[in-house]
């Protein structure tokens, strides 16, 4: 229900909760293939409120959408009817727990915490897997380990920190996101995975169409890096392509036949990608 009523209204209702906080329903749609009906449905505590919309010969209209042509009377229904309390929780049902604020899974000591509410059935949540506890040196500006720092002068701090991929797109949403910082030059850095392709998968075959003038259409080619400014080198099995920087991506084709996309950055992690072109 808490979901469900913060769907995003249709027009004329989209501002519902500056004006009427207190009046909730939660609501769905639904449109059947090739536009011949649509629905919404509508519930309150105290109400149901079903709404269907179509013509009686089943004939498809593009407008015929449960947003466009269900919904605006749904809520024309409902904003008649006299307001009322929200379901109330079922705390009975219910146990208060710790979650990351970030994650969403249950807390570690290395967490920022908020109070939740989980049912106190079924399947347990699993701890957070995103935040870790990092060395870094004085200034820290620099991760380090006991091989080139004094561990007194190590400072110890907690670092939300996601797969190549998953930052990429979390990045999008969250400008604040900071990627560790890398190792200082005189600290030897354990192997981790920097760079992921995020299009094609490995393992791809891609067929090679044509465009209206008769020429192969390119492959777009997308790499999330932990380090987004930095440099990554391009290429096609043993042959430079480019290179990029800030935004990975570039557009290519090929031969028929099988392939390797390397991918290098300027710290040499390196990435392979292997697919066929057909």
């Amino acid at each position: 229900f808490e979901a469900m009523k913060n769907v995003n209204r249709p027009e004329g209702e989209e501002i519902w909760h500056f004006f009427n906080p207190n009046h909730n329903m939660a609501w769905k749609t639904g449109t059947s293939y090739g536009n011949r009906d649509a629905w919404a449905i509508g519930v309150t505590p105290r109400y149901v409120i079903g709404v269907w919309t179509g013509n009686a010969d089943g004939e498809g209209r593009a407008e015929m959408t449960g947003i466009k042509s269900a919904a605006p009377v749904l809520f024309d229904l409902f904003n008649r009817l006299p307001q009322e309390e929200w379901f109330a929780p079922p705390y009975d049902d219910l146990i208060e727990i710790d979650m990351c604020k970030k994650s969403g899974y249950l807390a570690t000591p290395e967490c920022e915490t908020e109070k939740q509410w989980i049912s106190a059935v079924g399947e347990r949540f699993d701890s957070c897997p995103y935040h870790k506890i990092i060395q870094l040196d004085a200034t820290q500006s620099y991760q380090v380990n006991a091989d080139c720092e004094p561990v007194s002068q190590m400072v110890t701090k907690s670092y939300f920190t996601l797969p190549p991929v998953m930052a990429w797109y979390y990045r999008r949403t969250h400008p604040d996101y900071e990627p560790l910082p890398t190792y200082r030059a005189d600290c030897e850095s354990p192997a981790e995975k920097v760079m992921t392709f995020i299009r094609p998968n490995a393992g791809t075959t891609i067929t090679l169409t044509k465009n209206v003038e008769g020429k192969v259409n390119e492959t777009v080619f997308e790499l999330a890096h932990k380090i987004p400014n930095t440099t990554v080198y391009w290429y096609l099995d043993e042959d430079y392509i480019t290179s990029t920087k800030d935004f990975h991506e570039i557009a290519l084709s090929a031969a028929p036949g099988k392939h390797i996309i390397t991918a290098v950055d300027e710290d040499g992690n390196d990435v392979k990608l292997s697919l066929r072109f057909k």
